[in-house]
């Protein structure tokens, strides 16, 4: 055979390899939504696999958020790329309880994917180790009560407090580093700057005496540990979806017990096989069988507090073994990364994706609420205790005891006789955290916290406590 032959095979062979593995792309448009939910159908007969990017957002990796942060626009001129990264952590994470007390959730892919929410320890954390892909020198520092990040720019250090959306300046005008603010606590309760603007329902504690005395107790202050699993570094967000299978998103309780969403994989029945989406699991439902970590589980025994969120370590991928009746597997998604505004253009590339199609929800056992919007608990509150709170602007507060006892009565009287409320929400529990605050409030002397007393932070307030007495009740 002649060297051409050889040549023009060896092109053939190259030609159908890259045909054969070449990812499709497909796009779709979806008007605006009342709830915001969607769904992604795969009525083909295989397994659709896709990355998807929804108005051109791409943080499906590592590399592409930290390309992200450097692409933002600035939100002033000449913006510096670590105020940027600290606005994209304040922008696209929020507080909330823990799911996991692991480092696994310091991956920056983990949080802005999956998670979205987490305490100030771990969105410090995402924010050094995002300052840290930029080519900064960053570190956190624990006070015994709270987290915040310090990164070097411009020739000094510079705190910036994710959690709080808050930083502070020093007397020559510069962003305070943390031993200034740990030598100068003036800094913080009577700041030369404010960055935090009254109206926010954190203004009052970030100038506060309470969180001026974290720094200055410099005896328990420490470095804390951001680091993590190296194998997030390399994840990639691909979603699987087997023949018939339904993805739906973004959707949270009734009663959030928080502001976590999550995202609803249907698998149809007879379906077996492994599934992969890299996605933290928060749940599943139906009698199918599945294999998760070498150890088998019945769906509707898939503890995910003991087998996810209690491990050390986490995979993404699980082996449906058994499957006589459909089952569903529900994911954290986070709703700030994966929410739709009106006119919204989602891109998939990827295997199989010829039959995907993608739609609006019209499901009504099913809802959506952002973590800035009032939340159905809100709603409730604000019904049941406005007539019995009082205004700071039309009262003067006093944060004697008596006061403090004797209005925390009234409070909890009426949402324990609520006919909704004493079913979801530990109240015995939750009037020791309110007693507790009327504590903390008492203690500090330098802080005047009436305008806690506004009706609006008084329910934002007891919606919060609340959120950590939530009963565990089935939700999915």
């Amino acid at each position: 055979m002649s060297k051409t032959f050889f040549i023009d095979i060896l092109f053939v062979c190259i030609f159908l390899f890259f045909g054969c593995t070449k990812e499709e792309e497909k796009r779709f448009i979806l008007q605006a939504s009342e709830n915001r939910i969607v769904e992604i159908f795969n009525l083909g007969e295989k397994t659709a696999k896709f990355k998807m990017v929804i108005d051109g957002k791409d943080l499906n990796n590592e590399d592409n958020i930290v390309l992200y942060v450097k692409n933002m626009k600035d939100q002033y001129e000449n913006e510096p790329l670590e105020m940027k990264a600290f606005r994209f952590v304040c922008d696209f994470t929020w507080h909330d309880e823990l799911v996991t007390r692991h480092n696994w959730a310091y991956s920056p892919y983990v949080m802005l994917n999956s998670l979205g929410g987490g305490l100030c320890g771990f969105r410090s954390a995402v924010l050094t180790n995002i300052l840290i892909k930029l080519g900064f020198k960053a570190r956190s520092w624990c006070l015994e009560g709270h987290v915040v990040t310090e990164v070097y720019s411009d020739g000094k250090w510079k705190m910036l407090d994710p959690d709080y959306g808050v930083y502070y300046y020093n007397r020559k005008n510069e962003i305070a580093s943390f031993d200034e603010l740990c030598a100068d606590a003036s800094l913080i309760t009577n700041p030369l700057i404010k960055v935090v603007d009254n109206d926010e329902y954190n203004y009052i504690y970030v100038y506060s005496g309470r969180m001026a005395k974290l720094y200055s107790s410099i005896d328990d202050n420490s470095l804390f540990n951001v680091d993590y699993d190296e194998m997030f570094e390399n994840v990639e967000l691909y979603f699987e979806l087997p023949p018939g299978a339904v993805f739906s998103f973004p959707f949270n309780k009734k009663y959030a017990g928080n502001f976590y969403a999550y995202a609803e994989l249907s698998i149809p029945a007879g379906y077996v096989g492994k599934i992969s989406i890299p996605l933290i699991v928060a749940g599943m439902k139906g009698s199918s069988v599945v294999k998760y970590l070498e150890n088998e589980y019945c769906a509707n025994e898939f503890e995910v507090q003991t087998i996810i969120n209690k491990n050390t370590e986490v995979s993404f991928e699980y082996d449906i073994i058994d499957n006589p009746k459909g089952m569903k597997i529900y994911y954290y998604i986070n709703p700030l990364v994966f929410m739709t505004y009106g006119k919204t253009e989602f891109v998939l590339s990827g295997k199989n994706i010829g039959d995907v199609e993608i739609k609006n929800s019209d499901r009504t056992d099913i809802q959506f609420t952002l973590p800035y919007q009032n939340t159905y608990l809100y709603n409730r509150l604000d019904s049941l205790l406005s007539d019995f709170i009082i205004d700071s602007d039309l009262t003067e507060i006093s944060l004697d005891s008596v006061f403090l006892k004797n209005y925390f009565d009234i409070i909890l009287e009426v949402m324990t006789n609520d006919d909704e409320l004493p079913i979801y929400f530990d109240l015995n529990s939750f009037r020791l955290d309110l007693d507790s605050l009327a504590k903390s409030f008492r203690q500090d002397s330098i802080t005047d916290y009436s305008g806690y007393f506004s009706r609006d932070n008084t329910i934002k307030s007891i919606s919060k406590i609340l959120n950590n007495h939530i009963k565990n009740l089935d939700f999915f």
